[in-house]
């Protein structure tokens, strides 16, 4: 409070910060920070994800976690994320416009091969007239 009525901005360093948030009594503080990285999504939503994910099985066994293991997961799919978007973004670059649209996600996912496991869930957009058209062909 005092730094912003003097104008005055100090930098906290990441040690400092690293400690202060370790040193926190909350369970999603202390795993939100581990070894001085930080991640994006909330640690307790990807750990229920996890849960929800694993008790889901055939066997029904519940498979349990350690923070490191979620800590692990949540930092892979933000760098996941990140990579998408990024080259999603490419795209978006290589046809001269400023955004990304669901049209430049879903050519993303369509171009290159390390995104083949999306096509179902990014598909490439289709006219009525071409889906009932692919639709009458895999009938007959």
């Amino acid at each position: 409070m005092n730094e912003a009525k003097t104008g005055t901005t100090k930098k906290r360093s990441k040690q400092s910060f690293d400690a202060s948030v370790s040193s926190s009594s909350s369970p999603t503080a202390a795993t939100f920070s581990l070894g001085g990285a930080y991640c994006s999504f909330p640690s307790s939503r990807v750990w229920r994800l996890v849960r929800g994910e694993c008790s889901g099985g055939a066997s029904g066994a519940e498979i349990r976690t350690t923070a490191e293991a979620i800590f692990v997961i949540n930092k892979a799919s933000e760098i996941f994320l990140e990579r998408l978007t990024e080259d999603a973004y490419a795209v978006s670059m290589s046809e001269r416009k400023k955004f990304v649209s669901y049209n430049h996600l879903s050519s993303t996912v369509n171009k290159w091969k390390r995104y083949e496991f999306l096509s179902d869930f990014v598909p490439e957009k289709l006219s009525a007239e071409e889906a009932l058209k692919t639709r009458s062909l895999v009938e007959s």
